[in-house]
Parts: C-alpha cells; structure tokens; sequence
C-alpha cells in the first residue's frame, strides 16, 4: 500500500531531482523515524550483543538492498507511467523464491508455484491493457 501510495506521489509531484539524492534523503529521513521510534519498541539500543559480521550484513543491506532499490524505483517511475512501474514490487515474492531456490537449495511449493502464476497473469493484465481505455496522468 506504501509504495502505491509513493508511486502515485511521485507522479503527481513530478520530482525533477536527481534520483540518487532523492533516496539518500528519504533513507535519512527514514533512519531518523526509526531511532526515534526505537526506544518505545526496544528500550534501548543494545550494540553489545551484536559482532562485525551482523553490523556488516546490517550496513550491506541498507546501502544495497534498500538504497539500490529505491534508487531504481524513482527512476523507473521517472522515466514509465506508474502502472508498469509498479509490476517491480509484483516481481519481489517471485525474486525471493528463486533466490531460496538458487542459494538454499530449496524445493518450490505448489503453493509457490500457483503464486508465480497469479504474478505473472497480474503483470500480463497490466501490460497487456488497452492504452486507449488506461487511465493517464498528462499535463
């Protein structure tokens, strides 16, 4: 529901900046929502516990994980009409199974197997929709 909401703000609001100033900011604003909120959840940040290799694996993730992807994201939703633009977040579930498949080893369900279905007859609806009827946001 977020990223339709902030798909669809980015399309009204026409950001002309640059799309990796735009995701170091909103990744700052959001690291400052998290510490702030992190005392009523936790008490207190507790570092002591934690070793380099999970203080790496943590940095690796925010800078690479989130930090590409939304990276991407503006600029996908710069450059495509918002509809396809948002077939990326259809994609996740899928991508997630398939790199448990690749690194893990792991068996895809049929319950696994019924999703990559319904994902791509979304992504295929979507696509395939008639530009005359598709709703447009133009000038």
């Amino acid at each position: 529901m977020r990223w339709a909401a902030g798909t669809v703000y980015l399309k009204w609001a026409r950001l002309d900046g640059d799309p990796f100033a735009i995701t170091f900011w909103q990744l700052a604003f959001a690291l400052l929502v998290i510490a702030a909120c992190l005392p009523m959840v936790e008490g207190s940040l507790q570092v002591s516990q934690a070793s380099m290799r999970s203080f790496l694996a943590m940095i690796f993730s925010g800078l690479v994980g989130s930090g590409l992807s939304y990276f991407l994201r503006f600029d996908i939703v710069r450059r495509l009409p918002a509809s396809t633009a948002s077939l990326g977040i259809l994609a996740v579930p899928a991508v997630g199974i398939l790199s448990s498949v690749i690194l893990l080893g792991e068996r895809p369900t049929l319950d696994d197997l019924i999703g990559f279905a319904l994902i791509f007859m979304a992504s295929a609806c979507v696509l395939l929709w008639p530009q005359a009827t598709a709703p447009t946001m133009r000038d």
